[in-house]
């Protein structure tokens, strides 16, 4: 049978809403409740499988009050500034949002509620963090360990993952297609592809290969884009996050305008600590549209670029320059990072990174990937000219509506969410061999 995108992505929340709601736990604040029924219980222990952080709101035992009152508790670590939380009322209260306590990245940390003596434990309510951080409960395992010395595993993230994606597999295999119309073409493919696809949207695989395994499907352009949106509106969105052309993000249409303003202020940080290293430097890209074209952050982006221009003296080729930034940003306290031949991403905690795209002058013409050779000139860039953006002091191309019309096209002022640089690597090869 043919079916609608929509009715795929249906068909597959109402799977994970009706059998898998413990899917919901690795969003900010998910809660996560496991019945248990043992009545010798010593020992309630969450835990981690691997090397990660395991840091969450709080974990009650609905058990007996005064054995919760007089109950132990333990933790593979403590991260510096939680010494004193394990003793805190708050690690125990189901209702707590923030942080109860929080361990240092080991190898399967765990955290722990020790009992005097055997205990009835009804139920178990494991609450997770409030913030993006949230998924590192990836994995999460709940045990307990009874009094004849037995360890119980009443939860395992793993395995309740694991038991979707065979759920879904049962239903959409490989003789189920789906239809899609783009106007050019209408892609008739195999419906399961999509489907993990999406299980791991609801398994919140949020890495590398969603993306992948989307590009590496036979779709047009357009059906690819129509997925992204659908999966975006029906399910992403009330995770306040969006499926942008950087993969699953927390976009900037669901940023407070405070949050924007202190993003702002801390990249216009950077590039004032850059203008250390040379004055050709300012944002670009489409951090020149958000401030130009919509005087705000764009909806559907996620970080703001910034643009830096060399000298062939000071750097011959890209690579050059990508070594002069990271070394020099490094000694002021940055964390850069990344591989792409042309940018690199540097953060500063507690902010979030922005990306630092490095040219090199060509006499009076000069260029950044992604984008083609040839087409910029100095003059229109540098030295540039300062707006302000968001209560910060924003420096911005020396021309920037001729800038976006070369960069984007003579529609830069129409918003396109689906908007792919073009232009190859090929053209800049000389430059970052």
């Amino acid at each position: 049978m043919l079916l609608r995108l929509e009715d795929l992505i249906e068909w597959i929340d109402t799977i994970a809403r009706a059998e898998f709601p413990d899917l919901d736990f690795l969003d900010p604040n998910g809660v996560l409740e496991v019945p248990t029924g043992f009545d010798d219980a010593v020992r309630v222990r969450v835990e981690l499988p691997g090397t990660e952080y395991l840091h969450l709101a709080s974990v009650y035992v609905d058990c007996d009050r005064e054995a919760l009152r007089s109950s132990e508790r333990a933790a593979s670590s403590v991260w510096k500034g939680y010494g004193g939380r394990l003793a805190e009322a708050d690690v125990i209260n189901p209702d707590f949002i923030g942080t109860g306590f929080h361990t240092k990245k080991d190898h399967n940390p765990w955290f722990e509620i020790r009992f005097a003596e055997p205990t009835q434990v009804r139920r178990v309510v494991v609450r997770n963090r409030n913030n993006r951080t949230s998924h590192r409960a990836l994995g999460l395992q709940v045990r307990v360990l009874r009094a004849d010395g037995r360890w119980a595993t009443i939860y395992d993230c793993a395995e309740r993952h694991a038991n979707f994606a065979k759920s879904v597999e049962r239903i959409f295999g490989s003789v189920t297609d789906l239809t899609a119309q783009d106007g050019k073409r209408s892609d008739v493919i195999t419906a399961s592809g999509l489907a993990r696809i999406l299980t791991k949207v609801y398994q919140r695989d949020y890495g590398p290969s969603l993306v992948r395994s989307l590009n590496q499907m036979d779709l047009s352009p357009a059906s690819r884009a129509k997925f992204r949106e659908a999966t975006s509106s029906r399910v992403l969105k009330g995770r306040e996050l969006e499926w942008t052309s950087h993969g699953v993000r927390r976009s900037f249409r669901f940023w407070s305008n405070g949050e924007k303003r202190q993003y702002v202020a801390h990249a216009c940080d950077v590039v004032e600590d850059l203008q250390g290293l040379t004055k050709n430097v300012c944002f670009g890209f489409g951090s020149v549209l958000a401030a130009v074209r919509d005087g705000d952050l764009i909806p559907h982006d996620d970080d703001l670029d910034i643009i830096v221009g060399f000298e062939p003296n000071e750097a011959p080729k890209i690579p050059d320059g990508l070594r002069v930034i990271e070394r020099y940003l490094r000694k002021k306290g940055y964390q850069v990072i990344g591989d792409n031949a042309g940018h690199r991403q540097v953060i500063r905690r507690p902010n979030k990174k922005v990306d630092v795209f490095v040219g090199v002058f060509e006499k009076d013409s000069i260029d950044w990937l992604p984008g083609h050779r040839g087409l910029l000139e100095r003059q229109m860039i540098f030295p540039p000219k300062s707006i302000e953006f968001f209560g910060s002091c924003y420096p911005i191309p020396a021309d920037p509506h001729r800038y976006l019309e070369l960069v984007y096209g003579a529609n830069w002022r129409v918003p396109d969410p689906h908007y792919k640089h073009s232009g190859s690597r090929q053209e800049f090869a000389d430059l970052i061999r």
